[in-house]
């Protein structure tokens, strides 16, 4: 639970049901900072992270969650109703984005929904791989992809998307990168 109020992370932690669906608050933090450094070090399947942060914004936080752990699942936590916000949070893949204050029935949905999405995703690891879909008729590749193997590449899929869409103009690979919040 990342928050830069204090009373937010001791009401989530205090407050949310977090054994009825089978997880536990491993660690809280204040800064997106403070917040990586966990993440790295804890390795936890849920987040729940304030968007707007001294420092290290929880968007800056939620592309690297991406970049090195894309089955993390992510709610994210926000007392400004930006639509700019909430779009680039939906374009890294977060599972819910839910305005402060709000009523906590939305952020117990948001847990559930985070803990269905780990046990389908846990029900695919052990599953023999499956063709999921194919890309082709443009030139593209053809791949057999599992779920896991989708979570992984959604850096990859945001980026290409990018290029297909502004392909015409020169890019870089800076470009492509700060368009889905990698280095």
């Amino acid at each position: 639970v990342v928050d830069d109020e204090e009373v937010i992370v001791s009401g989530l932690v205090r407050a949310m049901p977090w054994q009825k669906y089978g997880c536990e608050v491993v660690a809280t933090a204040t800064s997106g900072g403070e917040a990586l450094k966990l993440l790295r070090e804890k390795k936890p399947d849920i987040l729940f992270t304030d968007i707007c942060m001294p420092g290290q914004d929880g968007l800056a936080v939620l592309a690297a969650v991406r970049s090195e752990f894309a089955q993390m699942q992510v709610t994210i936590l926000s007392g400004y109703p930006n639509f700019d916000y909430a779009q680039r949070a939906i374009e890294l893949g977060v599972v819910s984005y839910v305005l402060k204050p709000s009523r906590f029935q939305l952020l117990e949905e948001a847990l559930a929904k985070m803990a269905e999405n780990l046990h389908e995703l846990q029900q695919a690891q052990t599953a023999p791989p499956v063709l999921q879909g194919v890309f082709g008729g443009d030139g593209g590749l053809a791949a057999a992809q599992t779920g896991t193997e989708k979570a992984q590449n959604f850096i990859v899929k945001n980026a290409l998307d990018y290029i297909r869409t502004h392909y015409a103009e020169r890019l870089t690979l800076a470009d492509v990168a700060d368009a889905v919040y990698v280095s």
